[in-house]
């Protein structure tokens, strides 16, 4: 379906100007960067991608810039053109990749999840998601078990 076809006749911004959700990703995790710094965001286990679906913002974090990332979403990762392309151009004269995958943990983001993997997320230097229709119940189950 078109953008233009999705838009939301209330929304006050153009279906044209706004940006496909890879550039999206590349977006924050520039952002991400720039706010905070390379270094503290590759601090511990990293950069905690939650919910991140496709897993665009852990590429750009990890396989693009070097940042530890880990993807936490259910579903399977699938590169896409442009990854692919990133991927194969970025490779040492021996065929290894010079920037890796990030990690990938498939399973549903729930309390039971968390409960036994709390050390990775008191170790993270960040939790990110960009999923703006549920971010209070990460955030609420997040709170509950990472509060010393």
């Amino acid at each position: 379906m078109s953008r233009r076809k999705q838009s939301n006749p209330l929304d006050p911004h153009l279906a044209t100007t706004k940006n496909s959700s890879f550039h999206r990703a590349q977006i924050f995790a520039d952002w991400l960067i720039k706010t905070f710094g390379s270094e503290y965001l590759s601090r511990g286990s990293g950069v905690l991608d939650i919910a991140g679906g496709r897993g665009d913002v852990s590429f750009h974090l990890q396989t693009v810039n070097g940042i530890k990332s880990t993807l936490i979403d259910p579903r399977e990762r699938k590169f896409n053109r442009r990854q692919i392309k990133f991927i194969k151009k970025s490779k040492n004269l021996d065929g290894s990749l010079i920037g890796t995958p990030s990690d990938h943990m498939r399973c549903e983001f729930q309390e039971e999840f968390v409960s036994l993997n709390l050390e990775l997320f008191q170790n993270a230097s960040v939790l990110v998601g960009m999923h703006p229709d549920q971010g209070i119940i990460v955030l609420n189950l997040i709170l509950t078990y990472l509060i010393f």
